[in-house]
């Protein structure tokens, strides 16, 4: 399944993002201007109702203008409507498209997403080796979620051995760059053993660094 579908990005900056509805303003005006990366990020605001009232149509056509004007952002924001059915039908063959061409420009979170949809099969065969290279892309470029995927394929053995202590390595720079699930992890497999007290409640675990 496609992830990430409702959390848009939007990296114009032009206002704190304490202040939506100030940005929201400035987006607007340099939108109108014919800023590209404006487009992407008044889009942005626009599907997310954030600080502006909320507008799926406006902003998913405000998305496409600036993902086909060639910004990043916005074409990540496109792949993603098409695979979360935003404002249209579903449609991964589009969302694949430009995932790829976001990743022409060596976007991390393009290499993230289109792994996802590599390795859950949406728009074509499951193939785990072609997700986990696109991953290993990803982290390459510090992206905490794709790290946080090579840990769960190192674990579980997926397109490769089980190497724990690669899972380890991976789950501890996936959480050091804010991955809370790659944190629960990295707490499973150094701390196997759990301790309980008579009543059967935890009252701790055991953990080593093996």
């Amino acid at each position: 399944m496609l992830r990430a579908a409702s959390g848009w990005s939007s990296a114009a900056p032009t206002s704190s993002p304490r202040q939506p509805a100030q940005a929201a303003g400035a987006y607007r005006k340099a939108a109108d201007a014919g800023s590209s990366s404006a487009m992407a990020g008044l889009g942005a605001l626009l599907l997310n109702g954030n600080g502006i009232k909320k507008n799926i149509a406006e902003g998913r056509a405000l998305t496409e203008k600036a993902a086909n004007a060639g910004d990043v952002e916005g074409m990540i924001n496109l792949g993603s409507l098409y695979g979360g059915a935003v404002g249209g039908k579903t449609d991964f063959a589009m969302a694949r498209k430009w995932y790829a061409r976001a990743i022409e420009a060596n976007s991390s979170e393009a290499m993230y997403q289109l792994g996802l949809m590599t390795q859950d099969g949406d728009g074509g065969p499951k193939d785990d080796v072609a997700a986990k290279a696109l991953f290993e892309k990803a982290a390459a470029l510090d992206h905490a979620d794709a790290l946080e995927r090579l840990g769960a394929y190192a674990e579980a053995g997926r397109a490769g051995e089980k190497d724990a202590k690669a899972a380890i390595d991976y789950y501890k720079r996936a959480a050091a760059l804010g991955n809370e699930d790659a944190g629960k992890a990295l707490e499973r497999l150094r701390c196997p053993f759990g301790i309980r007290d008579r009543d059967g409640k935890s009252v701790g675990r055991i953990c080593f660094d093996g």
